[in-house]
């Protein structure tokens, strides 16, 4: 990180400290001025979206297939695609599929692979490391899936508001960078050991989709 780049960030953690006095409009111009300098300062690669989120897709995802194109098919080129699921574990181009007990060789058009991405209503599997933009280790689940309440698993809405938006692009098996501005996090009271009006990055894999 540049000399100039710590100086902007320390700056910025200056003047967001005095956050009671500034307007909500003052507060989210702040945020980005932080977020850009953070995403500067990282070379991270990637896009905002309109409410300011940053997303660094690491990895889109796994390719599924919809059964039905099943009825297409006529040589080799999926790996282990079973005729009870809709998932394609792997694209390797030759191999065989199970059909009614009997491996079948098969090809997929490129066209009929496709990522499906979450819908909000859909429960996921996901595992994620949140920082604070000091890169201090804030929350974990230490590898396993995420659970609400430690009790059942989230649906995409469940999420903060933040991290449904770069949950939503990527696929099963995706990886993603999420920097979250406080507005679209946990706002002016935080949360635990979220500070007040504190921007976090969420390090998040998405395991699995339920629709």
């Amino acid at each position: 990180m540049s000399r100039i780049t710590c100086i902007g960030l320390i700056l910025i953690s200056i003047l967001m400290g005095c956050d009671s006095t500034l307007t909500d409009t003052e507060l989210e111009a702040l945020n980005q001025d932080e977020i850009e300098a953070y995403v500067a300062a990282n070379g991270l690669q990637g896009d905002y979206t309109s409410n300011g989120v940053f997303v660094a897709i690491l990895d889109t995802g796994e390719f599924e297939l919809q059964i039905d194109t099943l009825l297409q098919l006529d040589s080799v080129f999926v790996d282990t695609f079973y005729l009870d699921t809709t998932i394609v574990d792997s694209i390797t181009r030759i191999d065989t599929i199970l059909v009614d007990t009997q491996l079948v060789e098969v090809k997929v058009p490129d066209s009929s692979l496709v990522r499906n991405f979450p819908a909000t209503s859909d429960t996921v599997f996901l595992s994620f490391d949140m920082f604070n933009l000091s890169d201090q280790l804030i929350a974990s689940t230490n590898g396993e899936i995420f659970m609400v309440n430690d009790t059942t698993y989230p649906t995409v809405n469940d999420l903060m508001d933040g991290m449904v938006e770069g949950v939503r692009m990527i696929a099963k098996n995706g990886r993603a960078i999420i920097l979250v501005p406080s507005q679209e996090a946990y706002g002016r009271g935080g949360n635990g050991d979220v500070g007040e009006n504190e921007n976090i990055r969420v390090d998040v894999l998405l395991q699995e989709i339920i629709d």
